[in-house]
């Protein structure tokens, strides 16, 4: 079993991650629904005909919406690297100053990489994920528990009688 110092370690390090992926999240929201909303008011009031343009400005930061969120939140290291890639692509496709939203977003995914990798590393921990002695031991009584009940469960197995007539 752990000592206790480092359970709160790897507690307080799995504290971060969360907060880390919570801000993160919070940054794709706050920048990408800004924008998409910000874009659909501009369609509506537009009269030039520049919706194709407007139209992919909301596609695009949808989809980095969606990948970005689903990368802190499925704390898979793929999906937080497609949203900079494609905050790439707009800024190449759009030719607008979408530049630095992808360094921004670029600079998320680095930080959600690095946590998800921490974060990876604390699921292999002993205690994973409340930390907790008082825990840990409930989990080892709980086990012999049902390992008493289990062999309870087989004896009857064993001895029932699935005929009528024996009874």
């Amino acid at each position: 079993m752990a000592d206790k110092a480092e359970l709160l370690k790897n507690k307080a390090s799995l504290r971060l991650c969360e907060r880390i992926y919570s801000t993160i999240g919070k940054i794709y929201i706050a920048i990408c629904g800004v924008l998409i909303a910000l874009c659909i008011i501009m369609m509506i009031y537009t009269v030039n005909g520049d919706e194709l343009y407007i139209v992919a400005e909301i596609l695009f930061k949808s989809v980095i919406l969606v990948f970005g969120y689903m990368g802190c939140y499925t704390k898979k290291t793929i999906y937080a690297w497609i949203a900079p890639i494609i905050a790439v692509l707009n800024a190449l496709v759009t030719f607008g100053v979408n530049y630095y939203l992808a360094v921004i977003f670029i600079a998320c995914a680095a930080l959600t990489a690095y946590t998800n990798e921490k974060y990876h590393k604390l699921e292999q921990c002993e205690g994973f994920p409340q930390f907790s002695e008082i825990y840990e031991e409930q989990k080892k009584i709980s086990s012999r528990e049902v390992s008493e009940y289990q062999e309870r469960y087989d004896e009857m197995i064993k001895t029932q009688s699935d005929r009528m007539d024996e009874v």
